[in-house]
């Protein structure tokens, strides 16, 4: 692609995002201006004779052009999308604002914003347009003239324009909840005895002439605040009827309810009032004052002074009104939902059907809303749930925009933020390593919260029976990595010890996390092959040996710090270790024996106990016993009569004695010999 075909492309580009509707100068009649062309960009002077303007249109004047109403002009804009009449930001020279002559009728401006226009923003001749929620602003002369008519204007800002705020010459105005402020003059002039002026909750504040400078006109003020001007009211002739308003002076100004108390506005800007203001329900109390709107009106029922008190109080804000006006949802979890009812007032004398409701701006997915088409009558209310379902861990922020076919669009501004737990395990398995037998070891598992929502943890061990945890649940908060898992290993065994560790969490992708966990359990254990040993019969004076088996079934070597024999008497010793016996300390190797030998040698013909008492290196097992037994056997001579005495014998012949011999011992009595001795 050439550099020139880019170039082309370039501008195309630029223009369509510039577009504007050229209106060269001449008589407009039967068209319709709508937003889809807007800006209209004028470009000489305009005589209208039927035209309607749609609510978002721009009409931008090249040069300092005439807009002159010659029949019918209808525009009509919405709280949400107002028609703006200014000079384009080329044109230094301005423009010569709306004039309604004296021919026009049934012409009206609502919701439109006029500014930079010269010798007036808006000029009428014996005509009376309705004129309502209009800006009459930084005009360079008077904001509104009036000549010969009589006209009503309400819920109009008129200000910053270089002369007066109003200019009556032979008419009559009326102004209710309005502003009248920041002129150069005087907020209204008038000096034609033709004139009345009649303002009902109407601010007329910072003027740098007179507030109201009424020489000869009629004035009727009531529910007002007249403040902060270089002077306040001017009369000449006619006597005011000043009531239930606030006038600044060194004195209350006369009239019924009037006060002079500085009236604390909260917003110089908007000129509303706080909350402690002296203006609060100090209006007129007859019922026909009464507030019904609350807000723009504070305190009770009683008319505030002022441009946001009494029943029409309503016309300074959106045709529905949302409560709250600032949607928050707050902090929701992830995919989890929170529900939020709010309140859609009706605030025009009319009943209003909304048509749709979106929600707009990024990720707007998220939001939804249980009703889309509803009918809101007049002076009622209706509940509008609102829903709030975050995909992830963001911040939201759209808008609700509730489209209405007679209205236009309200919006409110809904925020939400998902939150979610983000676990960050720090280790991914924990290996206690070799760990003594009868000591035990802790490890940590650092644990951070990384994501916006609290961590919640429960914890569990599969055996749970080497292995401990020192809590079951934890709690960590956003972005916090100060707490952890603490494991304790406890060997009671020289094996090798796994188990798992089951973290459930609240964070959605990391519902359930097996961590390993492994140590190694190390020391000698000891191992007898018997408890006890019983050498049963032995004959006295010998000798009988028997071992003990003493293994190590550990996986460190195995210490025998001593060896004893206990429970015999000192005077009898009849067990006692083989006499080659090594030397103690005995050392055994992981998986070896070694045979202890025990002689039994009895001295007596009765049965003998004693134990082998073992310590060792055994953290378990430092000191066994082996039980020691064994009886001693012996035979025993028993025989009767103790002597043999055979008397007188005669000689050649023969005598015999019987000699009893009897075993009356425990063993066989073997008799090696009889013997007869001591013969001559």
């Amino acid at each position: 692609m050439n550099l020139r075909i880019v170039i082309v492309l370039i501008l195309v580009f630029a223009n369509l995002l510039t577009a504007q509707t050229p209106v060269r100068g001449g008589t407009i009649d039967g068209q319709t201006w709508t937003p889809d062309n807007s800006p209209y960009l004028i470009n000489g002077d305009i005589i209208v004779e039927n035209l309607t303007i749609e609510a978002g249109v721009e009409v931008i004047f090249s040069d300092i052009y005439k807009f002159e109403v010659n029949g019918i002009l209808q525009a009509q804009g919405f709280y949400s999308d107002s028609i703006y009449f200014k000079p384009d930001s080329l044109n230094p020279n301005g423009w010569e604002g709306i004039k309604f002559r004296n021919t026009s009728l049934a012409s009206s401006l609502s919701y439109c914003r006029i500014e930079g226009a010269v010798n007036q923003g808006i000029f009428i001749d014996q005509v009376t347009p309705v004129i309502s929620n209009c800006r009459i602003v930084n005009n360079a002369g008077n904001g509104i003239r009036l000549k010969d008519t009589a006209i009503s204007i309400a819920h109009c800002v008129i200000g910053q324009n270089t002369l007066n705020g109003i200019y009556l010459d032979g008419s009559q105005i009326s102004a209710s909840n309005s502003i009248i402020s920041g002129h150069t003059l005087d907020g209204i002039y008038s000096n034609n005895n033709q004139d009345a002026i009649t303002l009902l909750n109407t601010v007329i504040a910072d003027n740098q002439g007179i507030g109201i400078s009424s020489e000869k006109a009629k004035l009727t003020v009531k529910n007002s605040i007249i403040f902060d001007n270089k002077e306040q009211i001017f009369i000449v002739e006619k006597i005011p009827d000043v009531s239930y308003s606030a006038v600044q002076g060194a004195t209350v100004y006369p009239g019924q309810g009037n006060i002079n108390t500085p009236p604390e506005f909260e917003n110089l800007n908007i000129y509303s009032l706080s909350s402690k203001s002296p203006c609060v329900d100090a209006g007129d109390s007859s019922a026909i004052y009464n507030d019904k709107y609350f807000p723009p009106s504070l305190g009770t029922s009683r008319n505030d002074m002022g441009a946001y008190g009494g029943p029409e109080a309503n016309g300074w804000y959106p045709p529905l009104y949302i409560k709250p006006q600032t949607i928050s949802f707050g902090q929701v979890v992830q995919d989890s939902s929170s529900f939020i009812t709010t309140n859609v007032l009706n605030y025009r004398n009319q009943g209003i059907a909304v048509s749709e409701i979106e929600f707009t701006g990024d990720d707007n997915q998220v939001f939804a809303a249980d009703k889309q088409n509803f009918f809101v009558p007049v002076a009622d209310s209706l509940g509008l749930g609102l829903s709030f379902v975050p995909d992830r861990d963001a911040t939201y922020q759209v808008n609700m925009v509730l489209t209405t076919l007679s209205h236009g669009t309200v919006s409110v501004p809904v925020a939400g933020e998902g939150i979610v737990a983000k676990m960050n395990l720090k280790l991914s398995d924990l290996d206690f390593g070799p760990v003594a037998l009868g000591s035990f070891a802790t490890r940590y598992i650092p644990v951070q919260n990384t994501g916006t929502d609290s961590l919640r943890l429960d914890m569990t061990l599969l055996s749970g029976n080497v292995f401990v945890i020192d809590k079951s649940s934890l709690v960590i908060a956003p972005g916090s990595s100060a707490d952890s898992i603490q494991v304790r290993f406890t060997p009671d065994q020289p094996l090798a010890f796994q188990d798992s560790l089951i973290i459930l969490s609240n964070d959605p992708l990391q519902s359930r996390v097996s961590v390993p966990v492994n140590g190694q359990g190390t020391g000698p254990v000891i191992d007898l092959e018997q408890e006890s040993i019983n050498f049963g019969m032995v004959p006295v004076f010998t000798n009988d040996e028997r071992n003990i088996t003493i293994r190590n079934l550990g996986n460190r070597p195995l210490r025998l710090n001593s060896l004893n024999i206990v429970g015999q008497h000192p005077d009898s010793i009849v067990f006692a270790f083989d006499p080659d016996l090594q030397d103690i300390p005995i050392s055994i190797a992981p998986g070896d024996s070694i045979l202890i030998a025990v002689n039994f040698t009895p001295v007596e013909d009765v049965l003998s106990v004693a134990q082998v008492i073992i310590t060792s290196n055994d953290p378990f097992a430092s000191e066994i016993a082996v039980a020691l037994s064994g009886t001693g056997i012996a035979g025993r001579l028993l025989y009767a009569p103790t002597d043999l005495n055979f008397g007188e014998v005669s000689l050649d012949a023969q005598s015999s004695l019987d000699l009893t011999i009897a075993n009356d011992g425990t063993d066989d009595l073997v008799i090696d010999s009889l013997e007869i001795s001591g013969q001559q």
